[in-house]
């Protein structure tokens, strides 16, 4: 296999970076990759490998795509077609299945639609799959298959029950989808989300004695969990004085975060 489409929800994404890893490495073992995005999320900061590998020519975002012509209106109407796009259209709208239909035949060399999260992402590249007769995949993360209001069970089984493969990056979450979409165990692989262990290599000697800074990286929201690990600090500080916690981040919850450490009297350990 030497053509790959993925559908991304968004993209370049700078905290998906387990996505970006996952499309390198398929590059440097000589796969051809494209990007086909619904969104662009217009970041400030983007992940260097996007511009090292060329990621943003190989990416059509879905509201820039070719204009979709009367016929592929007309298309999209095949009798086979019709339960799938009107299934999908509570998660995508008419003007992009049909933009969908238009630019398929820009990837008619494509031998595999991929989507990463179990959103309209999915939904976008199960219908493209089927309009260019090619396998679809796709894997299934967290917040959109465990949180309300983004889980839509009626999607999960709708995707699931058309992908030739699901990929998801725990046992947890394997038993999970099975039980929300009676999916067959050996349709549902495991893959853990993805680092580049050469990036985290540690070139200087690591010191026995004096401060030592624990630095932690990630959006400040509820599901990081980053409380516990101030809370952690505090038990931490009890045994040994000489540890600062820094934390790289910004989010809803930095306020209070910056409160717990403060409420904790930590908070001169914790920046």
């Amino acid at each position: 296999m030497k053509n790959i489409l993925y559908v991304l929800d968004n993209f370049p994404k700078l905290s998906e970076t387990f996505v970006l890893n996952e499309i390198v490495e398929l590059i440097n073992n000589g796969i051809n990759v494209n990007i086909l995005a619904l969104g662009n999320p217009k970041e400030k900061t983007v992940n260097d490998d996007v511009m090292k590998y060329g990621l943003l020519e190989k990416t059509i975002y879905l509201n820039h795509a070719l204009a979709a012509s009367f016929r592929d209106y007309l298309s999209i109407l095949d009798l086979s077609n019709i339960p799938l796009i009107m299934r999908s259209s509570s998660w995508l709208k008419f003007n992009q299945i049909v933009q969908l239909k238009g630019c398929s035949w820009h990837y008619r060399d494509i031998e595999l639609v991929h989507a990463h999260f179990a959103n309209r992402a999915a939904v976008a590249a199960m219908l493209l799959g089927r309009f260019l007769n090619k396998p679809f995949t796709f894997t299934a993360h967290a917040y959109e298959i465990f949180c309300t209001p983004f889980y839509s069970q009626k999607r999960l089984k709708m995707i699931t029950d058309n992908a030739a493969m699901v990929i998801t990056p725990s046992e947890y979450n394997k038993t999970y989808i099975i039980r929300e979409t009676g999916c067959q165990k050996d349709r549902i692989k495991i893959v853990r989300a993805t680092i580049s262990p050469e990036k985290f290599r540690n070139g200087i000697e690591v010191r026995k004695d004096g401060e030592i800074e624990i630095i932690t990286v990630g959006r400040l929201v509820e599901k990081k969990g980053f409380e516990y690990l101030i809370k952690a600090m505090k038990v931490v500080e009890t045994k040994r004085l000489n540890v600062i916690l820094k934390i790289i981040g910004s989010g809803p919850k930095e306020e209070s975060l910056k409160e717990l450490s403060n409420k904790l009297g930590i908070s001169s350990r914790v920046v």
